[in-house]
């Protein structure tokens, strides 16, 4: 059963006074040691609410998943939310807090709150998705039109390129590329890796794999990806481009030239600087990208997700 139907009898609560009207109206179970009223269907005890001392004198209304408030109003006019990861739990506070157009859910593994009004440039930003934090209070305050306003959002940020520094060091290690450009043109640019050439540059332990590897894959579909049977990582690619050692020069210029050709593998010059430009931007990421906190204008979209993750 999905979260939608097994939240429908939960009610809309649109700020405190509602909430507080609800929970007076609600009776308490018979026969249970501590109270509990049920937020929706009797049946489902599960979803509760009830009064708490606010500890300034005040009375909170609150949104229960078992024992655990999830959505706390509070008599200044605040309401609390809570960061949960359970799509039952957030189906209860998309509910209680669903009109209009509220969604709480599940966003690339952490919990998201959609449809709110954000301060985002003058009038806000009523799209978007927010991410809900787990330990920390998620305020939001309910507009006279109905919306809610998130008042202490976590911002996206956004990793932005320090040009100057990243052309600084895609200008480093002039020697390994005018050595990986000559063996690229000695092998012939644009021909297929051989058998022969892998199994040439690495030591006999490992023959035997290269080979069972390339036999298998080296002629598939394209879009097919090779791996590095050493799983290499950038950081180990660059300790290789920086020892000077013309045979490791050789290995990284083929590691490159074949673990990052997308449609094949080839010697090829345009994919050999690519993915050097990949290894060299990875392993100075602190140098060359400064990260930008989102918090007027339109919020940026990410191709490869909904939104951009904080």
């Amino acid at each position: 059963m999905s979260w939608n139907n097994a939240t429908i009898d939960i009610p809309f609560l649109r700020d405190y006074a509602a909430a507080a009207a609800h929970e007076a109206k609600i009776l308490p179970i018979r026969g249970r040691a501590t109270e509990i009223k049920p937020l929706g269907s009797r049946k489902k005890d599960y979803s509760r609410i009830r009064k708490a001392d606010d500890g300034k004198g005040g009375v909170n209304i609150e949104i229960l998943w078992s024992d655990t408030p999830i959505v706390t109003f509070r008599p200044d006019g605040y309401i609390e939310v809570v960061g949960v990861t359970y799509s039952s739990s957030q189906g209860v506070q998309s509910r209680v807090l669903s009109d209009p157009g509220v969604l709480v859910c599940t966003h690339d593994g952490d919990p998201w709150i959609a449809g709110v009004l954000a301060p985002c440039g003058l009038d806000g930003d009523r799209r978007g998705a927010f991410p809900l934090r787990q330990k920390e209070k998620n305020l939001f305050r309910r507009e006279a039109d109905g919306y809610l306003r998130y008042v202490n959002p976590l911002y996206p940020t956004q990793h932005v390129v320090k040009r100057a520094e990243m052309n600084a060091i895609r200008k480093k290690y002039p020697d390994f590329r005018k050595f990986a450009h000559g063996m690229i043109k000695l092998q012939g640019n644009g021909s297929p890796m051989t058998e022969a050439f892998m199994a040439s540059m690495w030591g006999s332990e490992e023959t035997q794999l290269w080979q069972s590897i390339l036999r298998t894959h080296l002629n598939k579909k394209p879009g097919f990806r090779i791996l590095h049977p050493n799983n290499r990582t950038t950081a180990e690619t660059l300790a290789m481009i920086e020892s000077g050692d013309t045979a490791k020069w050789a290995d990284a210029a083929t590691y490159l030239c074949w673990t990052h050709q997308r449609w094949g593998t080839l010697w090829d010059l345009k994919t050999f600087e690519a993915a050097l430009r990949h290894v060299l931007t990875v392993t100075h990421a602190d140098t060359v990208f400064e990260e930008k906190t989102i918090t007027t204008g339109a919020w940026v979209k990410n191709p490869n997700r909904n939104y951009i993750r904080p």
